[in-house]
């Protein structure tokens, strides 16, 4: 691939209309982010994002609030690194076990009829602290830049961005997106600084969209952070293609 495909293009693989190729939307906030605490990743829950197992674990899913019975929607993968979900009804603030066991988990929401009334964390059933997908009660829906490319595909980045919201006055940062090759290190592919007194936003768009093999992670993290309270939003456009 040596040119962004044409929108066209895009909409035909969203219906489906090619049988060896999808597209997946990321999208994440990070609602709090402070000079003093940085690194910090682009997802709800905040902080360093920390569920990168080396082999499939038993989840939960539990919300801060008894009053919250809704059906919540789990997407991620298995053992073999293939995409699985299944759909869970939350009992309140009691832990109710995930069908599946996930060796990733990238995205949650709320299928259900009533907005969630707290906030919903999925997290290792052995050790609850270790959060895996994150929902903020008011937007029913995770919020992390954190994705896998399953097996058997490529990923070709398409398009990405990241922005400042509600960061106050004479605010900077500095924002990078990494990707992990299975068996190695994040490694950086992309950096932007921003500033309140210029740029607040940025938006790219790959012309030569570079592979993403199969197994890879990505993630968008905040490296630097000039004051406290900064919130930082960011999200990005893969094509995945089957092997």
């Amino acid at each position: 691939m040596t040119y962004l495909p044409d929108r066209e293009f895009l909409i035909d693989v969203a219906m489906g209309l090619y049988d060896n190729m999808s597209i997946v939307n990321k999208f994440g906030a990070n609602p709090d982010v402070d000079s003093g605490s940085v690194p910090e990743d682009v997802w709800g829950y905040g902080g360093v994002y920390g569920f990168y197992p080396t082999a499939a674990e038993g989840m939960e899913i539990v919300s801060t609030s008894a009053s919250d019975t809704e059906d919540i929607f789990i997407q991620g993968l298995d053992s073999s690194w293939n995409v699985i979900s299944e759909t869970k009804t939350l009992n309140g603030q009691t832990a109710v076990a995930l069908d599946n066991d996930y060796i990733r988990v990238f995205r949650a929401y709320n299928t259900g009829a009533n907005d969630l009334v707290g906030n919903v964390s999925v997290r290792m059933d052995s050790g609850a602290a270790t959060v895996a997908a994150y929902i903020i009660a008011a937007e029913n829906q995770t919020q992390q830049t954190i994705y896998t490319i399953p097996a058997g595909k490529t990923g070709y980045f398409l398009q990405g961005y990241v922005a400042m919201v509600d960061a106050g006055a004479s605010r900077t940062c500095r924002m990078i997106y990494q990707v992990r090759p299975f068996g190695g290190v994040f490694q950086i592919k992309g950096e932007v600084g921003l500033t309140t007194g210029g740029n607040t936003h940025w938006q790219y768009r790959y012309q030569g969209p570079p592979p993403i093999p199969e197994k890879s992670d990505i993630r968008i993290r905040v490296t630097e952070a000039s004051s406290a309270d900064m919130k930082m939003v960011g999200g990005y456009d893969i094509l995945l293609v089957d092997n």
